[in-house]
């Protein structure tokens, strides 16, 4: 369990660092089922640096939102490309596809590329 814990969470860290355009120290939070939540997801998001002057500022947030409809709309766009897919008779891991529906694509690029990607395919 905690193996599949860490892995979990390593693909979820490197998959944010992905999407933003610089290093950042990033740590993609818990992977566990918390039951008094049942269908909601709490995420805090903590971002600190400096601004003028090298003075510190720290911005935390708290985004709650219902967990199951999170990945809804790209789930219908992926099963739309996948039969796109095979009615061209393509098979293998389609990278256009890959990138734009999954955390851990066989070749990882940001999330405009990936969509950019996304769009020629289906167009």
């Amino acid at each position: 369990m905690d193996r599949t814990r860490d892995t979990k969470r390593t693909i979820k860290t490197e998959s944010v660092a992905a999407s933003i355009p610089y290093k950042a120290e990033i740590v993609a939070g818990s992977t566990d089922y918390v039951d008094f939540l049942q269908n909601k997801r709490d995420s805090y998001f903590w971002i600190s640096g400096v601004y003028f002057c090298n003075t510190p500022m720290k911005i935390d947030l708290k985004f709650q939102t219902v967990d199951a409809p999170n990945a809804g709309s790209v789930l219908f766009d992926i099963i739309r490309a996948v039969k796109l897919a095979l009615t061209k008779k393509q098979k293998g891991a389609l990278e256009p596809i890959c990138a734009y529906g999954f955390k851990r694509p066989p070749k990882m690029v940001s999330l405009e590329e990936a969509e950019d990607q996304f769009k020629k395919f289906v167009a």
